[in-house]
């Protein structure tokens, strides 16, 4: 599952990258289906899902959940390969002119740019300087995840009604949204509150709370929601209707906003189904797909880049046999992805998640 999200997230950023390379592409398109936006809301309803069961796990089976643990767990997973990509876009690849992009903006904006990614706020970057950093634009997402766990494990450990508590932030969280989004029509807002609004537009924290219910649910087997979801009908709905339903948002303002909410909605019914039903229409149980969702993080991190050397090399391609530079371009961009995202679990990333065993009660999986 972590593989075909980060696949939606690479498609989606090709016809972009071919968008700016103004060669022959079918951005429009791409962009209406929201490849990129849906990948990344499966990965946030995946996260909350299975974050929040393994906490339910471990304070089942010791009584308590170690929030240092959780923190050094989250440390040693994510921070390695997201400084080295932090590192390879501020410092590395624009010393080269071959890679030189949005030149500008990445001079003009260096300073509050690079303060903010070292401190994890890729996202409040993005949302006041308006344009990403180039070949690194994709970090905003894991900005949104980890301040979301800055308050999860607490929240997981000290609640007593764990359903009620998330239900009650979900609402709250969405209302407070709706205030942020609706206010500009009711009073005067300045360039200052039109970031704020595009920060909490980009952190989709519903959605890991959307995947944390299903996490309870299924932890507290509750039999009869469950049995709803396993419906038949439902499985197809949520097989077939995300991409439908992401294209029916169009360009209409009101739906794109709301929209990431149903289909998280359709994740989590995939999500649930292929966790815990044994008759699920689907079967997540497949080798090589195993290894390729072990390294799907690489994926989502080095694509961009990978992306973006592929499309500049065939930039004259493209305008003179499109069908033939698109021929190259997804395979090829695929394949890089997965041998470099390979490569650096090997020799990279599972140093430290050998480490990570060791602050582990629960093991994933």
């Amino acid at each position: 599952m972590r593989f075909f999200a980060a696949l939606s997230v690479l498609i989606g950023h090709v016809e972009l990258t071919k968008h700016f390379f103004d060669v022959p592409n079918c951005n429009d398109l791409f962009e209406r289906i929201n490849f990129g936006g849906m990948g990344v809301y499966f990965f946030f309803v995946l996260s909350g899902f299975l974050i929040t069961y393994l906490l339910c796990v471990e304070k089942e089976r010791t009584a308590t959940i170690s929030i240092k643990d959780f923190y050094v767990r989250r440390i040693l997973r994510i921070w390695p390969l997201y400084f080295l990509i932090l590192v390879l876009g501020f410092f590395v690849l624009q010393r080269f002119d071959f890679f030189v992009f949005f030149p500008t903006s990445f001079k003009e904006n260096y300073s509050s740019n690079l303060l903010l990614y070292l401190i994890i706020l890729p996202n409040l970057a993005f949302s006041i300087n308006q344009q990403p950093v180039a070949h690194i634009g994709q970090l905003w997402s894991i900005g949104v995840e980890e301040q979301f766990y800055i308050f999860w494990p607490a929240l997981v450990k000290f609640s007593k009604k764990l359903m009620r508590t998330i239900v009650f932030l979900f609402c709250s969280y969405i209302l407070l949204k709706i205030v942020i989004m609706l206010l500009p029509h009711f009073m005067a807002t300045g360039q200052k509150y039109l970031a704020v609004k595009r920060f909490f537009a980009m952190s989709k924290f519903e959605c890991m709370m959307m995947g944390s219910m299903g996490a309870v649910l299924l932890f507290e087997k509750k039999e009869g929601i469950l049995r709803l979801l396993y419906n038949p009908v439902l499985q197809v709905v949520a097989l077939v209707g995300f991409p439908f339903l992401s294209y029916s948002a169009g360009k209409d303002n009101f739906f794109q906003n709301v929209v990431h909410l149903p289909l998280s909605f359709l994740f989590l019914v995939i999500i649930i189904n292929i966790a815990s039903n044994p008759k699920s229409l689907i079967k997540g149980e497949h080798r090589w797909l195993e290894h390729l969702g072990k390294i799907s993080f690489g994926i989502y991190m080095y694509h961009l880049i990978i992306i973006f050397i592929l499309v500049k090399l065939l930039k004259l391609q493209f305008s003179e046999n499109p069908v033939l530079a698109n021929m190259l371009v997804y395979p090829f961009s695929l394949f890089f992805s997965c041998l470099i995202s390979h490569l650096s679990y090997v020799f990279f990333e599972e140093y430290f998640i050998k480490l990570k065993l060791k602050f582990t009660k629960v093991i994933s999986g």
